[in-house]
């Protein structure tokens, strides 16, 4: 319970008292809790772009993490952080929950293998094409305007991104599901392969239901987790449209699944 309460507790404090941009710009009604940050200074120092870490202000990669839309999309974020930084807390500890999760954050801010232009290229041909294919046009023109369309969804994709600020923990939170999916798949596999029979080790009803509950367990989360990352690859590859950072969800857990790899290295090091 310390290694949950020290590795949640630095998380959901900042989270829920940093404003949002909402109640920033009188939108929503302002929570009597929350820190007295102007929209002047969150903007400017925790707001991150690419043109705020090319004035210097570095720390951005992290204090986004902190700012959200509105309640919803803070909830949103806070009902996938804390099972599963419970989950990798009391596997890992806290300074490896903080790890995975503002590494995640961080990760989630960068461009990697051009996923985001690729993401935000979609979304600009999704918007123009109809356009070419309206009722009755010509197909000569059609085509003509769709390779524009395509042309001109490349080359302002990369502007549109370095000019978009980003908010949320969402990769942050993708990074530690991408953490405790791989956990799971791990126990999975190392039951599948055990040694052990029923032989070997006598187990009675009380154990065997403790262990199909586990198993189980690994396998509803290893099924819903790659839902989840499928239907991020899905909104990627579609264009869908939006505010939502998909790309950043997929890096971030990526990032994840390399801490993971990290950790079991760490461990498998220690034991000898």
């Amino acid at each position: 319970m310390d290694h949950v309460a020290i590795g949640l507790g630095p998380l959901l404090g900042p989270l829920l008292l940093t404003p949002t941009l909402a109640e920033l710009r009188g939108l929503a009604p302002k929570r009597e809790f929350t820190l007295p940050l102007g929209s002047d200074f969150v903007m400017e120092h925790m707001v991150h772009s690419q043109r705020s870490v090319a004035a210097g202000r570095w720390w951005t990669h992290f204090t986004h993490a902190f700012v959200h839309n509105d309640l919803n999309h803070l909830v949103g974020n806070l009902s996938m952080l804390v099972p599963s930084a419970i989950a990798v807390a009391q596997g890992y500890g806290a300074w490896s929950t903080w790890l995975t999760f503002f590494g995640g954050c961080a990760a989630g801010t960068l461009n990697l293998g051009d996923m985001k232009n690729r993401q935000r290229a979609n979304q600009i041909r999704n918007m123009l094409q109809p356009a070419g294919a309206a009722a009755g046009a010509p197909q000569a023109v059609a085509q003509f305007w769709g390779k524009g369309a395509d042309w001109a969804a490349e080359k302002l994709a990369p502007i549109v991104t370095s000019y978009a600020g980003y908010v949320g923990c969402s990769a942050g939170c993708c990074a530690l599901l991408g953490l405790d999916f791989c956990t799971s798949v791990a126990a999975l596999w190392q039951s599948l392969c055990s040694n052990r029979t029923s032989k070997q080790v006598s187990m009675d009803s009380e154990s065997v239901e403790e262990i199909s509950f586990r198993a189980t367990s690994h396998i509803l989360s290893v099924y819903f987790t790659l839902k989840v990352v499928g239907e991020q690859l899905a909104a990627v590859q579609s264009g869908a449209a939006g505010s939502v950072d998909n790309a950043a969800h997929l890096i971030g857990f990526g990032f994840g699944v390399g801490c993971f790899a990290l950790f079991s290295l760490r461990r498998k090091l220690l034991h000898f």
